[in-house]
């Protein structure tokens, strides 16, 4: 498990960087922050916006379909079929989007370390003792920092 830019980005990590991105000492916490923050309601409203006009996008196609069959319009069928199959595309992808992010938002720090674990074929123990290598090399890189928040992957 090699960082690609190790050094520069441990160049930049600083107290003042640690601190605003890493509170609690952990990555893992931190991902678990980001996910529940302010800009994951956002995306998950502009998300639900554009499931909303899919929504009515179909709405509008099948009622345009319907049309088309009532005035006798065979060769616009075509047009309003496909019209519908592109809002049903839309909204399957814009509602699998929405629940992986919220399935994501329920899980918690341990399970976030078995999921990195399980892609990287590691054991859980392994995780965290890379994290705990990882808290101790900043430390020994960036005197001062506080590492509290590492309670977190102990055992």
């Amino acid at each position: 498990m090699e960082v690609q830019n190790r050094e520069l980005y441990l160049q930049h990590m600083n107290d003042e960087y640690r601190r605003k991105h890493y509170p609690e000492g952990s990555v893992f916490m931190a991902h678990k922050k980001a996910q529940k923050g302010v800009n994951a309601g956002l995306n998950l409203f502009i998300i639900g916006v554009f499931l909303a006009g899919s929504v009515a996008g179909l709405v509008w196609s099948i009622n345009r379909v319907l049309e088309f069959i009532r005035d006798e319009q065979e060769d616009m069928l075509g047009v309003g079929i496909g019209l519908c199959v592109f809002s049903l595309l839309l909204i399957l992808g814009f509602g699998t989007l929405i629940f992986v992010m919220i399935k994501g938002m329920g899980k918690s720090v341990d399970d976030w370390i078995r999921i990195v674990a399980k892609t990287g074929g590691l054991s859980e123990q392994e995780v965290r003792e890379s994290a705990r290598a990882l808290q101790e090399e900043l430390l020994g890189r960036c005197p001062g920092i506080d590492t509290a928040g590492g309670a977190v992957l102990a055992e």
